[in-house]
């Protein structure tokens, strides 16, 4: 663990025993001392495995834990700044407006064509994900639909 990372935690954290989670979380995860921060001030620590499931009852063990693990619960969306009562509809327009934004940085257009085409796929299929490839040497983009 980083040296940065060790002063966070103690200069953030007087519970030991909170302490020593998000260590063991740093280790694992490898998280730079802005994430770990991000991840003290949003409490993580309270919001890991606090969502009800039921991954023990339809899962083997080790997948259950995985499969928790790989689903955090609940997410931290602050950042979007949603209302309280937002529908689904409003929390798909956000992230699609952020990752948009942020598309839109890799040059003009990109985000719009890469928005639409993974729309179309996900809501005119049965896919649950699209994947989008971009080629090296061709540039070409070729959204692949699961």
């Amino acid at each position: 663990m980083a040296r940065d990372n060790i002063t966070v935690l103690l200069d953030s954290l007087d519970d030991n025993q909170v302490r020593q989670w998000y260590a063991a979380q740093d280790v694992q995860h490898g998280w730079s001392r802005s994430v770990l921060r991000h991840h003290i001030d949003s409490g993580r620590h309270l919001r890991v495995g606090a969502a009800p499931n039921n991954f023990p009852d339809v899962l083997p063990p080790a997948e259950s834990d995985q499969t928790r693990e790989i689903l955090q619960d609940p997410y931290d969306l602050d950042f979007l700044a949603l209302d309280p009562h937002h529908t689904e509809r409003d929390l798909e327009d956000a992230l699609v407006a952020r990752l948009t934004h942020f598309l839109a940085e890799l040059g003009s257009g990109f985000g719009w064509v890469l928005r639409e085409a993974t729309t179309n796929i996900i809501r005119h299929s049965a896919a649950t994900a699209c994947t989008i490839e971009i080629g090296t040497e061709t540039g070409v983009v070729q959204p692949r639909r699961r």
